[in-house]
Formats: structure tokens, sequence, C-alpha cells
């Protein structure tokens, strides 16, 4: 689970959640040439994770994303250097 949350400009906190640890990360986001409020949306940051912070990547995708919870209409992918990359679904809400 992710949760992203904007704190001003363009920088936003997160908390990642896995299993029973719950991690916190600052992004910034990055304005990809020629895409328009529909995306798609980069973030990139770092991860505070209890084995050390990590260089993180987050990648939105305006598209239709079916999971366990439901329909979205975002697709989501989280790259943490050191780990598997994860993807999901989920919702942006302004």
């Amino acid at each position: 689970h992710l949760e992203i949350q904007s704190v001003g400009d363009l920088r936003h906190d997160a908390t990642l959640r896995q299993g029973g640890a719950s991690m916190r990360a600052t992004l910034t986001y990055r304005p990809i040439p020629g895409t328009g409020e529909n995306g798609p949306f980069d973030l990139d940051g770092a991860l505070y994770a209890p084995q050390g912070d990590a260089p993180m990547h987050v990648h939105l995708v305006h598209e239709a994303c079916i999971d366990d919870a439901g329909a979205h209409s975002w697709k989501i992918q989280v790259y943490v250097d050191g780990q598997a990359p994860r993807d999901g679904c989920g919702d942006i809400t302004l």
C-alpha cells in the first residue's frame, strides 16, 4: 500500500506499507514534457527504510486497473533501489 500526500510546491510525503512495516518517503514531482493533467506522472525521492535510505521512483499512468479492492483509474509502478519493482492500482484525489 502506498499513500502519497502533496506538501506544497512539487514536494510530496509518502508512506509505503508492506506487511506489518510502515516506511516513510519524500518525493518530488518531475514533470514529463508534453504531458498534461492526465499524466503520466513521475515522482523521485528517497525511502527511509530500517536497512537504510534508498532512492525511490514512482510512475503513475492514467489507465484502468483492477485489483482485489476493485476498479481504479491509475496504474502505479514503484521502484526502490535494491528491491523488486512493485506495481498496482490506485486513485488520485485532489
